[in-house]
């Protein structure tokens, strides 16, 4: 059985890895734009990304909409990197996990043969899926936490913007001047926003995938009052920022509170086990002298 199963990892492993060299060899100087472009914060070991390519131009097809954690996916990149760049960065996530993949399931399965260890073909065969696994963690950790980011700044923005629209700049003007307060995610975001307005895109538009690259209900929440405000002219947009303000504060409070009870509940584990500790201390000697 043992020697069965090292044949078949052995001639797979083979195989697999004679397919890879003749893709290296077929593909390694077709995407080298793709290799510089590939951002390697949230794309692992972009210098590889070539095989991925090959290997979804050759056999891949083409998908009208992208379904389950890919859809999920591709909003996050459309966060971290911009609506423009989420389906490339999708493209790159594709093509380095079967780069990644196609490199390490024959490695594994040569090196389980050679290890004559029919139990480790398991792990070569389910190793190779963790980078994929990586990146998309990877992505949604920084994605939350650029989202934990903006909720925390979006209440100071607002303020900043309701004092003044309410001492009678106009819109554009307060924006502008808003994105340059400070250096977080969301005035970064109101920056790019403001410089699409000044390349031609209309306002609305401009609020809109401004309201989308940043992920949050609050900033869509402020970006439709806007676009209202913009469309209908409506009288009262101070007084429903001061409403949306106080809304933001509150939740900003709330947030804390929650943060500092789940900080509370997280210390309780330490304080059972120094309690445990000092417990034995005492307990053990004392029986000791007991028997």
């Amino acid at each position: 059985m043992r020697n069965a199963v090292s044949f078949i990892a052995a001639s797979a492993g083979t195989v697999l890895s004679a397919a890879v060299l003749i893709m290296y060899f077929l593909f390694r100087n077709g995407y080298r734009d793709i290799e510089t472009i590939a951002d390697g914060r949230y794309i692992l070991c972009p210098p590889l990304i070539f095989l991925g390519c090959g290997m979804i131009a050759a056999f891949g097809r083409k998908r009208k909409k992208e379904r389950g954690g890919l859809e999920g996916l591709k909003n996050m990149y459309g966060e971290l990197c911009g609506r423009d760049n989420s389906s490339f960065m999708l493209y790159c996530f594709r093509a380095s996990s079967l780069s990644l993949f196609s490199l390490l399931l024959p490695s594994g399965l040569l090196l389980a043969a050679l290890s004559r260890e029919p139990f480790l073909v398991v792990p070569a065969l389910i190793l190779p899926a963790f980078p994929c696994l990586y990146m998309y963690f990877e992505a949604k950790r920084r994605s939350s936490a650029r989202r934990a980011e903006i909720l925390s700044e979006l209440p100071s923005v607002t303020s900043l913007l309701t004092l003044l629209i309410s001492a009678g700049s106009v819109l554009r003007e307060a924006w502008e001047i808003t994105s340059r307060s400070s250096e977080g995610p969301l005035c970064l975001q109101m920056r790019t926003a403001a410089e699409k307005m000044k390349n031609g895109v209309p306002e609305c538009d401009a609020l809109y995938i401004f309201s989308q690259e940043c992920g949050v209900k609050e900033a869509r929440q402020l970006a439709s009052l806007l676009i209202q405000n913009i469309e209908k002219g409506s009288d009262g947009l101070s007084r429903s920022l001061r409403i949306m303000n106080d809304e933001c504060w509150a939740e900003k409070k709330h947030r804390a509170v929650v943060k500092g009870k789940t900080a509370e509940s997280k210390l309780m584990i330490p304080l059972m086990m120094m309690f445990i500790g000092v417990l034995i201390m005492i307990v053990v000697p004392l029986f000791t002298n007991i028997i």
